[in-house]
């Protein structure tokens, strides 16, 4: 699947969960779909389960390091929820009849303010089975997950440009400029 429900508060910024179990399309840092480039993937972003010690990770083709792959998935969606079916005889190994990841986003029919929470909720579903299982589930987000990333560009005609000296200070003069509808600090 090359796209699929953009996950996130209404204009809070999104990323997608694709139907393969990748997370594309982010658009979380002061980017808009229409003003800069999406950054398409962060392989070291991830899901895994582990059930009675087999561990997957919740991708068919994983991009980090070590990453066993599950089978194959089974994806539906329709905003504000996808749904991932975990389809893996050997992960689910009879103890359990099935499992399913879904992402929630934030969304309250005629409720801006609670549409417009910057987050996800990520859960994993387990169905049944005749015995006991211990299940895990985890995501993996590292911190500074954009390292060397950068928003190249160049600025508007007639848009003032400054130089600063740290990422808190550009946040804080964009703040107080009221024509600054975006930033971009470069090392």
């Amino acid at each position: 699947i090359r796209s699929s429900v953009p996950l996130g508060g209404i204009s809070t910024g999104s990323v997608e969960l694709r139907g393969d179990g990748s997370l594309h399309e982010w658009t979380i840092a002061n980017q808009s779909p229409g003003g800069s480039a999406k950054i398409q993937e962060f392989p070291d972003a991830f899901f895994a389960a582990r059930c009675n010690g087999r561990v997957r990770t919740l991708q068919t083709k994983p991009k980090h390091a070590g990453g066993v792959p599950i089978q194959s998935m089974r994806y539906s969606g329709s905003y504000p929820v996808s749904r991932l079916e975990l389809l893996d005889g050997e992960l689910l190994g009879g103890d359990v009849d099935s499992m399913a990841m879904y992402a929630f986003s934030t969304f309250k029919v005629n409720d801006m303010a609670a549409s417009a929470r910057p987050a996800v909720a990520f859960s994993l579903i387990v169905d049944g089975g005749q015995k006991d299982a211990n299940v895990d589930f985890m995501f993996n987000l590292p911190v500074s997950i954009e390292v060397d990333q950068v928003r190249a560009g160049t600025p508007l005609p007639g848009q003032p440009t400054t130089s600063i000296a740290s990422s808190a200070a550009c946040l804080q003069a964009c703040a107080a400029s009221p024509g600054c509808l975006s930033w971009t600090y470069l090392r």
